[in-house]
């Protein structure tokens, strides 16, 4: 009886693991300007990843639609957020922004427990991410043919 849970514990183990794909980031046509920074956008795939990514060492890929263009628009990011409290509506971060360099660095050295050094924004650098998890269980969603760029969501505060 053992042997029969270990081989059903290994069995489950390995279908698990095997549910997603890691492609590098170079297989993938980026287009800086699919989305404006803060452009408010509405997710409709949140995607699942093997982990929560604490280490920032790979991106997955949402799909979200322009309120301002009414594009669909793939992002390529490094967690998500519970979308269930307050709806699927979100601005978009570029990655190239100061709000990304310095949410990145903030979040990257809380989990590590390190401070940060770096006095202005200007000194902030993404993480240089290669790899790119994708959910082989949504294919259909995941593999389109839609622009791909790479960010995060939030909310703007306008003050």
């Amino acid at each position: 009886m053992k042997k029969v849970n270990i081989l059903l514990l290994s069995l489950v183990a390995l279908c698990s693991c095997s549910s997603y794909e890691e492609q590098h980031i170079s297989e993938f046509n980026i287009n800086k300007n699919a989305l404006s920074n803060g452009e408010l956008v509405e997710i409709i795939y949140a995607p699942t990843s093997p982990d929560l990514n604490t280490n920032l060492e790979y991106y997955i890929k949402a799909l979200v639609v322009s309120k301002k263009t009414n594009d669909t628009v793939n992002v390529l990011i490094t967690s998500i957020n519970d979308f269930a409290q307050d709806g699927n509506l979100r601005h978009f971060i570029s990655y190239d922004s100061d709000e990304y360099k310095v949410f990145q660095n903030v979040l990257f050295s809380q989990i590590k427990g390190v401070e940060l050094n770096e006095t202005h924004v200007s000194d902030f650098e993404p993480k240089k991410i290669e790899k790119v998890i994708l959910n082989k269980k949504y294919q259909n969603i995941e593999n389109n043919d839609y622009p791909i760029t790479i960010g995060s969501f939030g909310h703007v505060i306008e003050h």
